[in-house]
């Protein structure tokens, strides 16, 4: 070519390279229509440090009728409310290497909010919910879903993991929460019903909960509390929940049954260290749980209590193994202040060596004490006198080194003291 006219012709060649580049960088944002996306290819970043919001925004926009987002590994920095919509899935590599973190105090890292019960089919998985050194952080907030899983999930230094008012078929599996190992501590799962009429709302409850394999840690910093609290749940399930050493200095309690549950039990775990490890209590409209289950649960060094039954109705604890290390890590084993129908079974408590292995108020009624063990116990059983109490069954127990097997000061009419080792028949 001749020299002149290449010259002549390069401002254009340049504009024309400009222009196609301009082009083929806006379209690797805009990718084609598809039930499945990836949140890079509407621009997020994943380097923690540019704000990745509108480009998740935007991929979950892009399924009119929902669908799957894809997080490939990375670090996505979210600086406001990511609101999710019914039927999606939303999954990251692994919980390891795939992080939310969030970037604003105080945020709603992933939102869903319906006006009345509503289908929301939301699956979660393989992600990590980091609060970013950023204090009061929740993690996923919803109202009123119904058939949500959350799996393979870890959440680092949130004050609420998961924050729930009101659902029905509520799934938790195989997740994880710790403290950031530098300020923060290890976040809560929080369900609840800010509703108690029915004429007000038809489904004022947590319906169908489950929380399994599941487990909370301490790094350090301690654990905010309760790692699991339900306040009216029905029919839900907490299944092999382990938390390790809840709190540094004792003031956590572990997990929660408040007001009107109905038909919940806890199945499994370990939990070690705090203020109570678990409790049944009524809430603001007094009303109280009923018909739970406690089963195969060891539970250690808890300072007011292993079990705590502040007030409820037919509640059975059966094959728990409550264990102190002394006077400093607990009081009593199993502590019920009133209420009725409660049975204790097949259960052992263990070193409360100032303390109770099992005790009852002034206003606990018909209640069996059947097949337990208490060793190295200052009181096996204690009951304490007056109110209401009656109707007591401290039947087939054992009493090993226990200073005062059983003190009771009940009237023997109604009660029946019998066939237990290590003390004699006391009707």
């Amino acid at each position: 070519m001749d020299r002149r006219l290449f010259l002549r012709h390069t401002p254009l060649l340049a504009a024309g390279v400009a222009a196609t580049a301009t082009a083929t960088s806006a379209l690797a944002c805009v990718p084609t229509a598809s039930p499945r996306v990836n949140v890079k290819d509407f621009c997020a970043v994943g380097d923690g440090v540019t704000d990745d919001t509108a480009a998740i925004n935007a991929a979950i926009a892009s399924l009119t009728s929902g669908g799957v987002v894809y997080f490939p590994p990375g670090k996505y920095l979210i600086t406001s409310t990511i609101v999710l919509k019914p039927n999606l899935t939303l999954f990251g590599e692994s919980r390891d290497t795939t992080a939310l973190l969030a970037g604003t105090n105080g945020m709603v890292m992933f939102q869903l909010v319906f006006a009345t019960r509503s289908q929301a089919a939301i699956e979660i998985r393989g992600l990590q919910f980091n609060a970013h050194a950023r204090p009061s952080i929740t993690a996923i907030g919803m109202v009123h879903p119904d058939d949500v899983l959350l799996s393979d999930l870890l959440f680092v230094g949130c004050v609420n993991n998961v924050d729930v008012d009101r659902c029905h078929n509520f799934v938790i599996d195989g997740c994880r929460s710790s403290g950031d190992f530098a300020a923060l501590k290890a976040g809560r799962l929080n369900f609840y019903s800010t509703v108690s009429n029915p004429t007000i709302d038809p489904y004022p409850y947590c319906f169908a909960v489950t929380i399994s394999n599941c487990f909370t840690f301490n790094t350090g910093t301690g654990v905010v509390g309760p790692c699991i609290s339900l306040n009216r749940a029905v029919g839900a399930n907490v299944i092999n929940f382990s938390v390790n050493d809840a709190n540094i200095g004792g003031i956590t309690n572990a997990v929660v049954f408040s007001g009107d549950c109905q038909g919940c039990s806890m199945i499994g775990g370990v939990l070690g260290a705090g203020q109570v490890g678990i409790t049944f209590e009524a809430d603001a409209t007094t009303i109280a749980p009923s018909f739970c289950t406690v089963t195969d649960v060891d539970i250690d060094q808890f300072r007011t209590a292993g079990i705590r039954i502040a007030n409820g109705l037919m509640i059975t604890l059966s094959n728990c193994m409550i264990t102190s290390s002394g006077a400093a890590n607990s009081a009593i084993g199993v502590l019920i202040e009133q209420g009725q129908g409660y049975i204790v079974q097949a259960t052992s408590c263990h070193g409360f060596t100032s303390g109770h292995g099992f005790l009852a108020g002034v206003n606990v009624q018909y209640t069996s004490v059947v097949n337990s063990q208490f060793w190295n116990c200052a009181t096996g059983v204690g009951i304490v006198p007056g109110g209401t109490a009656t109707g007591f069954n401290v039947t087939g127990d054992t009493f090993v080194s226990v200073t005062s097997p059983i003190v009771q000061a009940l009237p023997l009419t109604n009660n029946l003291v019998r066939d237990n080792i290590g003390v004699a028949d006391m009707i």
